[in-house]
């Protein structure tokens, strides 16, 4: 799951609902499914974090690290901090770039960790419950079976509003475009 979360485009909470179904399916017990989860979380959130402190080292990127939304997160993390860390668990499209971001602004490895530490249980402990509690009401293998016997009607309502989400955004352009002043010189 640590290689899942790391190098995969799929979201943390799909990869770890999932994992935790099936867990939760061949009756592990709930407390070593969370320590599972847990350890999983912390150790691939580290590696973010060396990463990013991994790319403060490199003497090219050293002239990209003084931009202005750079300034601005340094800002943001001296005055948020370790809240910031902990809370960027729970916000899907901030959650791992914060812990680059914090690796690369050098943010104090011994708050990182131990930040990390309790926002990563947190948040699994969070999921453990929620899935566990499903668990006893639906079973994964019922999920799985009611997805296969209805993936035409999920794939057309994905579709549709994949579709939706493209035309929407064509038609504001569009719209943009016809509202702004020509120039002529």
């Amino acid at each position: 799951m640590s290689i899942a979360i790391i190098f995969t485009p799929l979201s943390d909470d799909v990869l770890l609902a999932t994992q935790l179904g099936i867990w939760n399916h061949h009756g592990v017990n709930p407390i070593w499914m969370w320590i599972a989860s847990w350890t999983v979380f912390f150790v691939s959130f580290s590696a973010f974090y060396a990463v990013g402190r991994f790319f403060r080292t490199i003497p090219f990127l050293q002239r990209f690290l003084n931009g202005k939304h750079l300034t601005r997160a340094q800002n943001f993390l001296n005055r948020h901090g370790k809240w910031a860390i902990a809370l960027s668990f729970f916000t899907p499209c901030l959650r791992h770039p914060a812990h680059y971001v914090a690796g690369i602004l050098g943010f104090s490895l011994i708050q990182y960790l131990l930040t990390t530490f309790l926002a990563a249980g947190a948040y699994t402990g969070l999921w453990t419950y929620v899935m566990y509690k499903v668990g006893k009401i639906i079973s994964f293998k019922e999920i799985l079976n009611w997805g296969m016997d209805h993936s035409l009607f999920l794939i057309a309502g994905f579709s549709t509003v994949v579709i939706f989400i493209i035309a929407l955004k064509r038609i504001k352009k569009t719209m943009i475009s016809q509202n702004q002043p020509l120039t002529h010189e």
